[in-house]
């Protein structure tokens, strides 16, 4: 049978994209299935895409979200229709309403409920108005978090029996890196010095200007020569961020790199002194997990989404308070011993994910739905 995943995000609802990667793994392992991979790039940034996923790329040629509600609703149901699909799979909380095959739904960020200060107002009209919609219509939910399932419980009051869990993959890319190595990363990205890393993206959602000012602190109290190095997918030459970083005192040690393929991000990861995610609102605890594959400690927000992942495993420091994130980072620098515990935890988390018997259970949940058709 053919099975649909759709990797396209309408440009008001929140991305997904990290469950991409556990898809296809799952993909991989069931070769007694077909699959295609509806996405609106040329999959430049995926390697070794398994033999029985066929990409397609489609989208709207104008980036309009009536545009992308036509491609949706029109023209996916009209491409399901020729590759004959008995399941669509979306990896982001968006649906088509006029597709007729079981879908489902993957939700993995709520955060428009607890901080809608931190999207503008047609996203939040989106997501207010057409996420419980597509919820409604979905015959399965699938998340990673405990916490998510809960709120979608009571926000949408959706039934227990369809919401399923699926594990955090995270990519096998991200791994501990040999000392030499490390020393060319370093050389190349970060002049040479040790670096506090931040990676995500460059948006309110991420606390960046609070991380400037906790690594002015940091820089103040220790006299170090602890460089900062930020890696973002995008940074618009409009964006605010700009502005304020022209006039920032220690710009010449902070390295802001855009646009890097996974296997250049992955070696940055591994060889960074500490992860630091002042997320005010988080996708999942996937950034901060690849960076504990990697043997690096990790400084997180004490969002619910991300302590359910990491436990005792991560420093806890307020993004709302540069003072409790420069704090954090001064006990990392000056604490080993702590530092060395931080890292051992961190691989003992890392190894509770991937759980391959959740996966197991969700993939049983979805043949028996595509046995039983639309519900």
């Amino acid at each position: 049978m053919t099975i649909a995943i759709n990797a396209n995000q309408h440009p008001h609802s929140v991305s997904n994209d990290f469950y991409l990667h556990c898809l296809l793994k799952i993909a991989e392992e069931h070769t007694d299935h077909q699959f295609i991979l509806i996405s609106s790039n040329t999959f430049g940034e995926l390697e070794n895409i398994p033999d029985n996923v066929l990409p397609i790329i489609s989208a709207p040629l104008i980036n309009k979200p009536w545009m992308w509600q036509y491609w949706f609703d029109k023209t996916l149901p009209s491409l399901l229709n020729k590759h004959n699909a008995s399941l669509l799979i979306h990896t982001g909380a968006v649906g088509s309403k006029k597709a007729t095959l079981p879908q489902w739904v993957f939700v993995n960020d709520l955060s428009h409920l607890h901080s809608p200060h931190l999207f503008s107002k047609k996203q939040l009209d989106f997501l207010n108005n057409q996420l419980p919609e597509f919820l409604g219509k979905a015959d399965g939910i699938v998340t990673a978090d405990d916490f998510i399932a809960k709120e979608i419980k009571k926000q949408f009051s959706i039934k227990d029996d369809k919401i399923k869990h699926i594990s955090i993959a995270t990519s096998d890319a991200y791994q501990p890196i040999y000392w030499g190595d490390k020393e060319s990363v370093k050389n190349y990205y970060a002049d040479g010095k040790e670096y506090f890393l931040f990676s995500g993206e460059i948006s309110p959602r991420y606390d960046l200007i609070n991380l400037l000012k906790a690594y002015s602190i940091f820089k103040t109290k220790q006299q170090s020569n602890m460089q900062l190095v930020i890696t973002a997918k995008s940074l618009s030459l409009n964006d605010p961020f700009n502005k304020i970083f022209s006039t920032y005192k220690y710009r010449r040690e902070v390295h802001i790199l855009t646009g890097l393929p996974e296997k250049k991000l992955a070696k940055i990861t591994a060889a960074a002194y500490a992860f630091v995610y002042p997320a005010h609102a988080a996708e999942s605890a996937l950034l901060p997990l690849q960076a504990m594959q990697c043997d690096v400690p990790v400084i997180s927000s004490p969002l619910e989404t991300l302590k359910e992942k990491l436990g005792d495993a991560a420093l806890y420091a307020d993004p709302s308070s540069f003072e409790d994130i420069a704090e954090k980072m001064i006990q990392l620098f000056i604490d080993e011993t702590d530092r060395s515990d931080m890292i051992e935890s961190g691989k003992l988390i890392v190894n509770q994910f991937n759980n391959e018997k959740t996966n197991a259970k969700w993939w049983k949940s979805v043949l028996a739905q595509i046995k039983k058709g639309k519900k």
